[in-house]
């Protein structure tokens, strides 16, 4: 009503002091009208959604920026009633672990926002109860006694025994076990049925089982696994035969044929890091203090004794010169920091990529500075300069932004089965949304608690 009232006394003030007709009033109103960008409104119900509607403001900064940001839509799927939690952030199977924000009892929604499998579980800090080939390990009260089961996609519940008390999240079929009979304890494997698979892995357990710990993943073939009675490290098949002798203090998975193992040499007391192919053969010394990375594209990236960053080949010798940080390639890519800490884009020669310009934080992986690229894009921190990146960040190996936090102080997730989790300022009043987005920075689902 404002606006209507401004355009009929701007028509007033426009109108010749003479006489007119009601006609030629009308004309030049419309013409103002036109002038100052008033839009007929068709019905009032239409007028109802258009504020309804959240404001897209986000498109105006991607043609400003060059890249998306966060943003509402009115496809956006709204949840109500329930929350995701954000070290919880990815779909599993497109299942989704949730919690109900009155209960707090933890159920599983779809990628449609549908709840799938209602509230009723308990919550694990020190696991995600993630799907995994279509089961889930998660817990509930029975009798007052906490008691894990195995769920299906359909919530069909198979009880584990009671001499279970720790199981871990499903890895490709398997899952750990802590297994407590006439006060001694072992640790087991058991497969999506509840069955114990592995025998020749069981292990008395002479120390506590890391809650967090999970079955280790196979790559080329091999999975790590640690013998409680030796306190060291091994590898076995898919068969669950023993493939390389628990001889390590610690593995990294294998990556291109060979795998990062810390060797204890107890004659010169010290510890250092080397590479050994899946027959258990030594391929590169262990002359590495710390941790190395996984070999990618045909090398792997070392810290060398002056503490630099330095790329090496399968047979260990040395390839491009030495950098304050380096990750390892990525479509022939790598990002490097120099001694300004300046971040730079290599190419496949390790030559900084003439006008390429970022700032941003690279994000650590048990202490090494990694950005992971999945589904070919990789989160990035928020860096010193927010003119440019504007702080967290979805980039792909090239160092082109895709989705940028712009105005709504976005962070922002790795992508899985093409969604991300974001918390994002995104609604009218400037209050945070807590969902996932698509890679167009579009929320595909968004919570309301």
């Amino acid at each position: 009503m404002k606006r209507e009232r401004l355009l009929v006394m701007v028509c007033l003030f426009a109108l010749p002091c003479t006489q007119i007709s009601a006609q030629g009033f009308l004309g030049k109103m419309k013409k103002v009208a036109e002038k100052v960008g008033v839009v007929e409104q068709k019905d009032e119900k239409q007028t109802e959604m258009q504020v309804e509607k959240p404001a897209v403001l986000p498109k105006q900064e991607e043609v400003a920026t060059g890249y998306a940001v966060p943003h509402l839509t009115p496809a956006t799927i709204w949840i109500s009633g329930l929350a995701v939690h954000s070290d919880m952030e990815c779909f599993s199977d497109d299942m989704l672990w949730v919690e109900d924000a009155e209960t707090h009892l933890w159920g599983y929604i779809n990628k449609k926002g549908e709840r799938v499998i209602p509230c009723k579980y308990k919550g694990r800090y020190d696991q995600t109860c993630a799907f995994d080939h279509g089961y889930a390990v998660v817990t509930k009260e029975v009798n007052y006694k906490t008691r894990f089961f195995i769920i299906d996609k359909t919530g069909k519940e198979t009880p584990l025994p009671e001499t279970y008390s720790r199981v871990s999240d499903f890895k490709d079929g398997r899952a750990l076990v802590r297994k407590m009979v006439n006060y001694k304890t072992s640790v087991i494997y058991i497969d999506t049925l509840g069955k114990e698979i592995y025998p020749g892995l069981a292990r008395a357990s002479k120390e506590y089982l890391d809650d967090s710990a999970v079955p280790r993943d196979f790559c080329d073939g091999l999975a790590a696994f640690f013998d409680a009675e030796k306190g060291l490290w091994g590898f076995y098949d898919r068969s669950g035969k023993l493939a390389i002798t628990p001889v390590y203090k610690e593995v990294d998975d294998f990556s291109e044929g060979l795998a990062a193992v810390l060797v204890v040499d107890k004659e010169l007391q010290k510890e250092r890091w080397g590479f050994i192919d899946t027959a258990g053969n030594v391929m590169i010394e262990p002359a590495f203090k710390e941790r190395p990375y996984r070999f990618s594209e045909g090398y792997v990236v070392v810290q060398t004794s002056n503490g630099l960053y330095q790329m090496i080949d399968k047979t260990g010798k040395p390839y491009g010169g030495e950098f304050n940080r380096l990750c390892p390639f990525k479509d022939g890519y790598a990002y490097a920091r120099d001694d300004n800490r300046k971040v730079l884009l290599l190419d496949k020669d390790l030559k900084p990529v003439p006008g390429f310009s970022a700032d941003f934080v690279m994000p650590q992986r048990d202490g090494l500075i990694e950005l992971v690229f999945l589904e070919g894009l990789s989160a990035v921190g928020a860096g010193n300069d927010y003119r440019k990146i504007g702080g967290k960040a979805i980039i792909d190996p090239k160092g082109t932004v895709h989705i940028g936090q712009g105005k709504t102080n976005a962070s922002i997730r790795n992508f899985f089965n093409g969604l991300a989790y974001c918390y994002a300022r995104v609604k009218d009043d400037g209050s945070y949304v807590s969902g996932f987005v698509d890679k167009t920075g579009a929320y595909i689902l968004a919570f309301d608690k």
